[in-house]
């Protein structure tokens, strides 16, 4: 195929997605973005970075829809099964031979299994999504070159670890090594800064030119999530206060309103096992469903999660 064809998947620490470009070389270049959770009412740039097995540790899920089935799941039943979610950073300074991680209900796994089947998932419905837009013509991951991102803080051991999980999971093969790139994140997104149109991009001086168009500008790409790592944190709202939890999170929109959704939404639980709670890609808004006979309604209300709270800040039942 040509050398154009490019997949490139963002594995994140909460949620997860791709990008694909199939222009020949030459050509302008043309990304498109998958969007997920339409069956849910949703329609998110990212799905939840959290993946299901069954008890025989077989994938069944990934995303939402493990999300959901996890949450359909009676207590023992949820016990028998593997749900990971927010797992990425368990490779940050960690001795990688081996290494097993626990899921929700403290069962451990092979954390090589559980990122491979992630990035298999990832790989398999990124060409499914491709030839479903390209009149049904069928790609092998061989077809593509294949861009995974990984935190510039991550040591070589780490991004060898992804790059075996990438191989375990088919998304290259013996012969084929030199289809996978591992790229820093915040390089991957100083390239795609560079072409940006400046409409809402460039606020001083603004100019016509994309930031590679114009020689000697200096620009800085800053990724705050990190700077809140491994942190104690709580929230407290009057006279109520959330648990503390420890949080690794950040989004586009800054450090402080992300952080205090999270501790927040980590409080509001729904009454029933209908009811059901999604969170959106940039952590700051979070949607209520029921379920009714197999399907969900999505709420326009949240108080139904047994806490409500006002514009002015103030907690009601």
């Amino acid at each position: 195929m040509g050398d154009g064809f490019i997949i490139a998947i963002d594995f994140g620490t909460a949620f997860s997605g791709y990008a694909f470009n199939i222009s020949a070389r030459g050509e302008e270049s043309d990304p498109r973005l998958k969007r997920w959770g339409k069956e849910y009412g949703l329609e998110t740039p990212k799905t939840p970075t959290c993946i299901l097995f069954n008890e025989d540790k077989t994938f069944l899920s990934f995303g939402y829809e493990a999300q959901m089935k996890f949450k359909d799941m009676r207590g023992e039943e949820a016990k028998k099964h593997y749900f990971f979610e927010d797992f990425k950073m368990t490779l940050y300074k960690k001795k990688l031979s081996d290494l097993k991680i626990k899921d929700a209900s403290g069962k451990p796994l092979e954390a090589l299994k559980v990122f491979s089947e992630s990035l298999r998932f990832l790989k398999d419905d990124a060409l499914k999504t491709i030839s479903s837009n390209t009149g049904g013509w069928k790609f092998t991951p061989s077809d593509f070159t294949w861009v995974l991102t990984v935190p510039a803080i991550w040591d070589e051991s780490a991004k060898q670890f992804m790059r075996e999980a990438a191989e375990q999971a088919g998304i290259v093969t013996e012969g084929w090594e030199e289809k996978l790139l591992i790229a820093l994140e915040p390089e991957a997104a100083s390239i795609w800064c560079k072409k940006v149109p400046p409409d809402g991009f460039i606020l001083k001086n603004r100019s016509r030119e994309s930031l590679d168009e114009s020689p000697g500008t200096r620009y800085i790409v800053v990724d705050c999530g990190d700077f809140l790592k491994d942190r104690p944190q709580i929230v407290r709202v009057g006279q109520n206060t959330s648990d503390i939890i420890t949080l690794s999170t950040g989004s586009p929109q800054g450090i402080l309103s992300p952080l205090l959704f999270t501790l927040m939404r980590h409080n509001c639980v729904p009454r029933f096992n209908t009811n059901h709670t999604v969170r959106f890609t940039d952590e700051t808004t979070m949607v209520g469903f029921i379920r009714d006979d197999n399907n969900y309604r999505r709420l326009q209300s949240t108080t139904f999660f047994g806490v409500h709270i006002t514009d002015t800040l103030i907690w009601t039942g």
